[in-house]
């Protein structure tokens, strides 16, 4: 039996001088967890408080031209299926368990930011920085036992180790050549680092790579599409890759009596490419899984 009751409070602070325009926050939560063992009537309480700063600092040149420089921290908790102590499998030689006494894992980032304002164009560009610590990371345990053909029966289990860095830039831009027409684009490669895992057995470094492409076109005043494309490169760690996956996604809407009303259709990969290719070397052996999306067509009207 597993109880969690969260608790938090926050104040925000921001001014203004001329040019300069800053703001400050504090958030606090307080978190009460139980676990309860029935079979062995034991109780486990995890009870801990944490203080969340964040800060923000612009600067502007002029009318079109900022200059920000943010800070903020996180917390991500272990969801109830990493915390499920009860075994659960994937095949005879990987058994999946959840660790009842994971911790939560806090994130610092930080960013410097620069918008710019022209005549049709809008471009926002950024230098980010992350660092968590304590990740949650499935690791692998030789359990002892064998399977009936002689194969080493492994335990999977989430645990708090390892720290992650992420180190890239981000370049947005909109351009606005008429009152018809806007172009949206998204870029952001960085750079992953995970290190200090158990026996370096996880350590990996690896670049990514993230796109997104948008086409708006207003056919008239209450008739509206747009074209989306999403691109992202492979993801390696230690043991794992997921490769390079995209897919285009489409929306057509029409206006309604004077604004009040929208009719929208919307198809979501409209190629059907969006899949995900994984592979994985654990333990000596290679699993490889592909993850297929079905095209979906949404109907709304609000």
């Amino acid at each position: 039996d597993y109880k969690e009751n969260i608790y938090a409070l926050y104040a925000n602070f921001s001014k203004q001088y001329d040019q300069l325009s800053f703001s400050i926050g504090l958030r606090t939560e307080i978190t009460e967890t139980t676990i309860s063992e029935k079979t062995i009537d034991e109780d486990y309480e995890n009870n801990y408080t944490d203080i969340f700063p964040n800060a923000l600092f612009t600067y502007s040149l002029n009318d079109q031209n900022l200059i920000s420089l943010g800070y903020t921290k996180y917390i991500d908790r272990p969801t109830i299926s990493e915390l499920n102590p009860f075994n659960s499998f994937t095949d005879e030689r990987f058994i999946l368990v959840g660790n009842p006494f994971l911790q939560p894992y806090y994130t610092n980032y930080f960013y410097l930011e620069y918008y710019k304002e022209f005549e049709k164009v809008a471009l926002n560009s950024a230098i980010f920085y992350s660092n968590s610590t304590d990740r949650i990371l499935n690791v692998l345990e030789n359990t002892g036992n064998q399977t009936s053909d002689g194969f080493d029966i492994f335990r999977r289990i989430p645990m708090n180790n390892g720290s992650l860095n992420h180190t890239g830039i981000e370049i947005e831009a909109t351009y606005n050549p008429n009152n018809k027409i806007r172009l949206y684009a998204l870029l952001s490669p960085y750079y992953s680092v995970l290190s200090e895992t158990i026996d370096n057995a996880y350590d990996y470094e690896n670049w990514v790579l993230y796109g997104n492409f948008r086409f708006l076109y207003r056919i008239t005043n209450t008739l509206r599409t747009n074209i989306d494309y999403v691109y992202q490169s492979n993801q390696k760690t230690a043991i794992t890759e997921l490769k390079a996956f995209q897919y285009v996604n489409f929306n057509i809407s029409k206006d309604f009596w004077e604004g009040k009303s929208t009719l929208s259709f919307k198809i979501n990969d409209v190629f059907h490419t969006r899949k995900a290719d994984f592979s994985s070397l654990e333990a000596n052996t290679i699993t490889q899984r592909s993850f297929i999306f079905d095209t979906q067509y949404l109907l709304s009207f609000s």
